[in-house]
């Protein structure tokens, strides 16, 4: 285990994962099986000096540039392209519908390593209700399918995530 005080966060390199002071007692608990004075020895020393820079709320978000933190997995996900920056691969944003949660959305878009949770936020934020059925159209056309309708361009990109 190491803290990365840029983010906030106690990263198990074991577990691939990042921990914030409320839930780094859990995980202590869960993966090491650790009670009683192991674990409040190892909370107090988290509690103390420099350690104090774990966040109670939330992690950090790196920035899209940013390189990739050591010792996180490096996932297969999905990037929304209706949302800011989209124009600079033919994309038109669209406007948003609902407010959007800051913790989820950059300036590079809304990111996920789920299909799903991208139709969701697609859904949701922007009112494009037609999703699977545009994906399944892109799918058969993508063989060599007819071509029903005029193909538009892919609403999301597929990218290389870590997640905190």
């Amino acid at each position: 285990m190491r803290v990365l005080p840029e983010l906030g966060v106690l990263l198990c390199i074991e577990h691939g994962s990042c921990y914030i002071k409320t839930n780094v007692g859990s995980h202590l608990t869960r993966k090491y099986s650790l009670k009683g004075v192991e674990k409040k020895t190892i909370l107090a020393w988290l509690g103390s000096g420099a350690e104090t820079t774990l966040r109670e709320d939330h992690a950090v978000r790196p920035t899209h540039e940013s390189t990739p933190v050591y010792g996180l997995p490096i996932y297969s996900g999905y990037q929304c392209r209706c949302d800011s920056g989209a124009e600079k691969d033919g994309l038109k944003p669209q406007p948003l519908q609902k407010k959007e949660k800051q913790i989820r959305q950059s300036y590079y878009g809304f990111l996920s390593v789920s299909l799903e949770w991208l139709r969701q936020h697609q859904s949701q934020v922007h009112g494009l209700k037609d999703f699977k059925k545009r994906q399944h159209q892109q799918a058969i056309e993508s063989r060599g399918g007819e071509k029903t309708e005029q193909a538009e361009p892919k609403r999301y990109r597929e990218v290389r995530l870590q997640t905190l």
